[in-house]
Formats: structure tokens, sequence, C-alpha cells
């Protein structure tokens, strides 16, 4: 007679943790050993309770009490679930939540503990981000904490210049690391939590941190991050991408993993999607702002993947439509050459390939704070006239007609016209500095400056240069404070134009799929990188309500 098999899971109905187990992961964990001890989980919960203390806010100095998804889906499990030979079940754990719901708090709350309230000797405790200017965010929240407990702050010293806090009694240390200063080798590693991992765009910080702590007996490296941009290659996509699958029936128990988000297809509008994202809601994330925000969104798509990102915790592509055209038409169209006399003007230039449009913008910004915007263009006459069908022939002659686009003779731009043109602009309302694209103007570049005296200053292309002229542009134009000429080969441009990010949520100008050409709105990026650098007062924006991004 065969023997029956001894049921795995025996021990967790009689101890009642039976519903600890939610995944294949777990119910391959307990057929391999492992089990969920209470008391372990709440030793972890009674020291962040009662020796940490809030740093900052409306809890300032107030015991630090666990919100309930804190408590049960982070602190009780990471720490409740055991292996076989009584350590820790789990050596990596990923925790996605979005922006707002108290990420680096819990990261520094889970520092300490592990610091000078798991037992370890010799611990070496770390918080890693890309820069050192992130990772201290994550360190000095965990600074304030000690220094605003009264058992704590007896037992820790805090070196605030060089980022440690040490712990005496166990030769333990606690410092903060970041992978542009490259100093994540030579470590023996019990615990480290990696801020905002979807910033990071190389993995060798991260393997190294996971290398330093091999020899532990129970090392734990976590992520804590928001979701990021899309990217394959990006070690934040991969552990996404890893964890998701864990939580989808993946049986790698050794592997922690807790998202927090809205699905890709839910409406983003919908408050009931944004309570099923942010787990603090209504406690550190407000209804109201998120509204607010959502709202600035319906008409600024290229604040849209920023607001999915950070508040419903969505991955999301790298390029975007910019602008909603209705609120482009909603801004003054009345800007007249008159508005740029006697003032402070600065142009922007983006010269064309040899047979395609050219585009300048002069802005200043008037005595009433808004920024008011002209633009020229140029195409040589041969792209309107050809007899070939083309998708922007007729275009070109109508506006051609109606003056609003100017044709120079030839099968290409005539830079000569163009260099007369902005000379005749110069001498006549002024231009305090001409923004130039360097790429194939080199030589214009040299007419215009060496040799007409104009004050330029190149301006090239990439989120580097171009990310916060952009967004504050997007700002203005929402709350109407930007007054253009209603040109319309402008607004064409503007309605190609789409926003390229990269990992640090920095933008760059590019065009929308299967679109056409956006250089009257690059002229004006250009024009408005030059104003924003020389005019004090371009934050009238900030005034009325408007989204920082």
């Amino acid at each position: 007679m065969a023997r029956r098999k001894a049921d795995p899971f025996k021990k967790a109905k009689r101890e009642g943790w039976l519903p600890r187990i939610k995944t294949a992961a777990d119910r391959k964990a307990v057929e391999d050993g492992c089990y969920y001890d209470r008391d372990a989980g709440k030793r972890a919960v009674k020291f962040i309770e009662e020796f940490l203390r809030h740093s900052k806010g409306r809890w300032a100095g107030e015991p630090f009490i666990l919100q309930k998804w804190q408590r049960e889906d982070i602190i009780l499990p990471l720490f409740g679930w055991l292996r076989p030979d009584g350590t820790r079940r789990f050596r990596k754990a990923y925790i996605e939540i979005p922006k707002k719901n108290g990420k680096t708090t819990l990261a520094a709350a889970l520092s300490i503990l592990m610091l000078c309230g798991d037992g370890e000797p010799g611990a070496e405790v770390y918080n890693a981000a890309k820069s050192r200017e992130q990772a201290s965010m994550c360190f000095d929240e965990a600074a304030e904490m000690v220094k605003k407990s009264t058992v704590l702050g007896k037992r820790l010293q805090i070196i605030d210049s060089r980022k440690h806090i040490t712990y005496e009694t166990t030769s333990s240390k606690y410092a903060a690391l970041s992978a542009d200063a490259g100093v994540a080798e030579g470590k023996n590693i019990h615990f480290c939590s990696f801020d905002e991992l979807h910033i990071q765009k190389t993995r060798e910080m991260w393997d190294t941190l996971v290398d330093g702590g091999i020899s532990r007996t129970q090392p734990l490296h976590m992520a804590i991050t928001t979701a990021g941009v899309w990217d394959p290659d990006s070690i934040g996509w991969e552990q996404h991408t890893y964890a998701k699958s864990i939580l989808d029936g993946h049986d790698d128990w050794s592997y922690f993993a807790y998202i927090s988000a809205a699905d890709p297809d839910d409406d983003w509008t919908d408050p009931a999607v944004w309570a099923k994202a942010n787990p603090s809601l209504g406690v550190t994330v407000f209804e109201e702002g998120l509204a607010e925000e959502a709202a600035q969104c319906k008409s600024a798509p290229g604040m849209l993947n920023t607001f999915l990102r950070r508040r419903l915790n969505i991955w999301t592509q790298q390029t975007d439509r910019w602008l909603d055209m209705v609120k482009w038409d909603e801004c003054p169209s009345d800007a007249r050459l008159e508005h740029f006399e006697s003032a402070l003007n600065y142009g922007g230039l983006d010269l064309a390939a040899v047979s395609d449009l050219t585009a300048f913008a002069l802005q200043n910004q008037g005595e009433d704070g808004e920024i008011n915007a002209t633009t020229w263009f140029w195409l040589p006459e041969a792209q309107a006239m050809q007899s070939s069908p083309s998708p922007n022939r007729e275009l070109y002659r109508r506006w051609a007609d109606e003056g609003h686009l100017i044709l120079t003779d030839g099968e290409v731009v005539d830079y000569d016209y163009v260099r007369k043109k902005i000379n005749e602009i110069h001498e006549e309302y002024g231009i305090d500095e001409l923004g130039v694209d360097p790429w194939n103007a080199k030589q214009l570049l040299t007419q215009l400056g060496e040799g007409d005296g104009l004050p330029c200053v190149e301006v090239r292309m990439g989120a580097k240069t171009l990310s916060d002229p952009m967004k504050n542009m997007l700002k203005r134009i929402l709350t109407g404070t930007w007054r253009h000429d209603g040109n319309p080969v402008l607004r064409w441009n503007y309605d190609n134009l789409a926003a390229k990010e990269d990992v640090n949520e920095n933008i760059q100008p590019m065009k929308m799929a299967n679109a056409s050409k956006i250089d009257g709105a690059v002229a004006h990026i250009i024009a408005f990188s030059r104003l924003q650098v020389n005019v004090d007062d371009t934050s009238i924006y900030s005034e009325r309500g408007v989204l920082v991004v």
C-alpha cells in the first residue's frame, strides 16, 4: 500500500497563516520547507513603530505608525517568511509604487531597522541611487528619524558630512552610495536599498551591490522605485519584468515583488483608478491634487506620460504628442511687430537642410508678463511649385500666397536671403541674443556673428539643452501667457511636435509618427531657451496653479 504524501501546508493550516500563501512562489516555498513566523514579522513592525519618528510634515516627531499596506504587504511578509534554516526567505525585493506614497520614508525606516534592529554583527547598510543627490534624500530622511528618536538618538552616531550613520554596539554602519561616484566595489552588504532604479541606465551598480552580499547569511537587496520610461535594455525594466512574472505565477520564492499600479488600459481620469494605484491615497497623496493634474493632462498630452508614471505607476513609451492644439488656439494670437519695439528680444533659428523649411522666431517678455512670439518661414520655391504630387505642396502654395511663408529662388534654401532678413529685423527691432542650432549652420552662424556683429549663441539639439525650455513653454501655453502671431505654418509645426523623453524625464523635440515639419516649433524652443536664460521673470505660470514637472 502506497504511503500517503505528507501535506506541506498542514503547518500553515494549523498555525493560521494559510492566507499568507498567495502566489505560486509562496506555494513552492512551502513545498520546499519555508514557513511564516508571525513573531519574526511582528518584531520588525514593532521596531519601526516603537523607535522611529516621522521627520517632517504634519506628523513630525510622531511615532512612525505603518499604514496597512506597508505593514501587511511589505514588512510582515519580508521579515515573517523564513527558510527551513531559519534565515529570511527573501534575498531580493522589488517594490514599485507611485510618487508621494511614502517610498523614501519606508526605505529609510528599513535601512535603520537593518542597521541596528536585525541582530547582524558588523552590518553594512547602504542606500544607493544613480546620483548623490538622490541617494542623499533617503539618507537625510533616515538621519532625521534617528535625531527625533529619544532611544536611537542616543545609540547611533550621525556623520552628516560623510552621509554615514554608525552603530558602535555591533560595529555596523549605514551610508549613501551613488552610481556617479563609482564607490560600490568592496562592500560586504547586509542590506541595500536602491532608490529609483528606473533612472539607472546600466546594470553595473546593481550587479556590484548584489555581489557585495554574497558572504552574508541573509542579505537583502531591495529596489524601491516608481515606473519609468520603457527601455528593454535597462536594469529597471528588467527587474520590473521579473517582479511582474513573480506576481503572475513564476515560482522563484527568493524574490519579493510588490507593484501597486493602474493597468495601461485603465481610464486615467477615473478616481477609482487613482485609488487602485496609490496605496497611500488620502494619507500622503490626495484626490484633489490628482484631479488637478489629470485635468491639465487633457490639454497637454506632453504631461500625460509623466502623470501616468508618477501618479499611476505605468511604464510609458519615450514619445507622445506634446500639445493639445485646442490650448494653442486658446492663446492670444495677436502678436505684432510693434510688440518688439524698444524691448529685449531673443531669436531662434532652425536652419533647414538644402531643400527644406527654415524658421526664425523672435520673442520677448511683455510688460504684462506674457511672452510675445512671432515667426518667419522660408522655403525654396521649387518645393512649392514642383509638378509631381507632394503631401505639402498645396499647403506651401496657399501659405505663400497668404504671406505666411517666403519662397526663395531655386532648388535650395537661399541662406543669403535668410541672413539679409535677420539683419533687417535686427536693425529695425534689435536682437539681443540669437540662438542657432549649429547643425548645418556653421557658415551662416559665422557670418551673422563675426561678419554682422549679431550676438549669436549655439543651442545644440538634445534633452540637456531643450528639456527645461520645452517644459516651461508648455506651462505658458496652458495658462494662456503665450502670445503668438497666428501663423498657420507655425500651428502646423506645433501639431506635428512630439516630446521624446529619457529615463531622467528630460525631453527633447521630435516629429510625431508619420508627421511632417516641426521647424517653427524648434525655432520657438531655441528662442525661448535664450529668453529664459536672460530674463528673470519668466515664472508667471507658477502663480496660476500649473503642474510643475
